[in-house]
């Protein structure tokens, strides 16, 4: 008797999501919804690069007001109000809908550490083809940026 294959979804590398959103995001009913698609998104758009899926495995609000426009000052709040979050399990993802001013000034759509854990990205509502959250997924694999 031939031996049996495993199924194919269980030899896929998983990659645990855990998102947080804003107030400005969380206007949308639908914004569980988004974030998951933005992930599925995600994983299929690199999918011949990084050979995973990510999954969103929780969710939770958190309160951007008084945290201005600035990317890192949004993500701490994000990570000031969740201090019991997993140490080292995953993808930690801070997800904002508050868009970037069209003052003057070098506003970032996304950041990221650099082969860490911890994303930022500005989303709009109801996206969820994002090329910044993937491009900002390719800097926590260890994707640089290289000047000509």
């Amino acid at each position: 008797m031939p031996p049996i294959e495993p199924p194919e979804w269980r030899t896929r590398r998983i990659v645990s999501v855990y998102a947080l959103a804003d107030e400005a995001l969380r206007a949308d009913p639908a914004w569980r919804f988004q974030l998951r698609f933005a992930w599925i998104g995600v994983s299929q758009a690199l999918a011949s690069l990084l050979d995973v899926s990510f999954v969103v495995t929780g969710v939770a609000p958190f309160d951007s007001a008084g945290a201005g426009f600035d990317l890192p000052a949004i993500s701490a709040a994000a990570r000031a109000q969740h201090p019991a979050l997993p140490a080292s399990d995953g993808i930690l993802f801070v997800a904002t809908g508050v868009p970037a001013p069209k003052q003057p000034g070098a506003w970032k759509a996304g950041e990221a550490e650099l082969l860490g854990r911890v994303l930022t990205v500005r989303l709009a509502r109801g996206e969820v083809a994002s090329r910044v959250l993937a491009h900002e997924v390719i800097h926590l694999y260890g994707g640089v940026h290289v000047s000509p």
